[in-house]
């Protein structure tokens, strides 16, 4: 099943309810069975999915490479990245592909109608900063230009300390 765009324009900034941290996406009804949606929570892009009844989120840039998931096929609640054909289970983020390479999922919420994304799960940008970090020491100790960039990149991307670097 191909998912379909619902944002035609890109990603869009959403409203925050700053009391509970919670990202207001949009109404129920404008995610249909199999389609997507692109938001950004407090920065990262994020892609809600429609499948099989359930919504899902899951931070849109690929952890192998950056491509946009939301461009993947969708089935049984998996997306598979169109570039390098990695799978991800929609509901923990989780890499059936290469464990170490699990992307951020969200939790969804469903209120009066509307759709929220929590916060993601705990402990998991600290997890993924202390991977990038040690991406960025391998890249240097082998003089490896493009795994140095790649790790920069997504360090610099997920919101890390570009001090720490």
């Amino acid at each position: 099943m191909t998912t379909s765009r619902s944002n035609q324009s890109g990603p869009e900034t959403v409203g925050i309810d700053k009391t509970i941290d919670l990202v207001d996406v949009c109404a129920v009804a404008d995610v249909k069975e199999g389609a997507y949606k692109l938001v950004r929570y407090h920065g990262t892009p994020v892609a809600v999915f429609h499948n099989a009844g359930r919504f899902f989120a899951i931070d849109n840039r690929c952890p192998h490479m950056g491509f946009p998931l939301c461009k993947g096929q969708v089935h049984e609640g998996i997306v598979v990245c169109p570039w390098h054909h990695w799978k991800f289970d929609l509901a923990t983020g989780g890499c059936f592909t290469v464990s170490e390479y699990d992307a951020t999922s969200y939790d969804v919420i469903e209120r009066d109608g509307r759709l929220y994304l929590d916060r993601p799960a705990d402990g998991r940008e600290a997890r993924l900063f202390t991977r990038y970090e040690n991406e960025l020491r391998e890249g240097l100790k082998a003089a490896d230009s493009f795994q140095i960039a790649k790790a920069v990149t997504r360090y610099s991307q997920s919101g890390g300390d570009e001090s720490r670097l």
